[in-house]
């Protein structure tokens, strides 16, 4: 009779053999996409969708240099000089990394931009437990998210998009806890996570 999963001397799918070879193609993607996004970080932003970077990158530039207010300056077609379309989630967390740490507001944009991305991965990893992957498996997930084309590119502009996707992944996971664990701490950070992915891009 052949053996089955649960018959003595059967590997669990996380001892699966190819566990570790998936770890490894993890590890790999990580690094190629590390020294992806740390390429050219004093470049231009005027590469694709310029409008919309120098539009956010203006708004960055102004809470710089009046502080931070709802109604934040972005002085593109003139008087009152305000547009406020979002909640300035992104804006304000690049200009205090800009003045803390003596950036360009361009890389500051970079970098915090690729810091909600990195940040989106643990939430997604967590997801991935819903369809019941082994860890490998959810790793080899993760290095699919990290070989992806359209996230490598959003990730290096200075735009509020990661910030919002970064706060939409975790809503779905803190939800799925909440409903799992019923933990009060959990659907507190449902409603925090939902409501910052909300006011980040409506």
């Amino acid at each position: 009779m052949p053996e089955t999963d649960q018959t003595p001397g059967s590997r669990s799918p996380e001892h699966h053999p190819d566990a570790g070879k998936l770890i490894w193609v993890f590890l790999i993607m990580t690094g190629i996409a590390g020294w992806m996004l740390s390429r050219s970080w004093h470049a231009s932003i005027l590469d694709r969708y310029e409008f919309r970077q120098l539009q956010t990158a203006l708004s960055i530039f102004w809470a710089k240099q009046d502080g931070f207010h709802l109604d934040y300056l972005t002085p593109l077609f003139g008087p009152p000089w305000s547009i406020p379309m979002e909640f300035p989630t992104y804006q304000w967390c690049v200009a205090m990394t800009s003045s803390l740490c003596g950036m360009a507001v361009e890389p500051a944009g970079r970098l915090v931009s690729i810091l909600f991305f990195v940040a989106t991965l643990p939430a997604v990893y967590g997801l991935l437990g819903l369809a019941e992957l082994s860890p490998s498996r959810r790793l080899l997930v993760l290095a699919v998210v990290l070989s992806t084309p359209v996230y490598l590119f959003y990730t290096r502009t200075v735009m509020i998009e990661t910030t919002a996707l970064c706060f939409s992944v975790w809503y779905l996971h803190a939800f799925s806890r909440t409903l799992t664990t019923g933990k009060t701490g959990w659907f507190i950070g449902t409603c925090l996570f939902a409501l910052f992915a909300a006011l980040t891009k409506i």
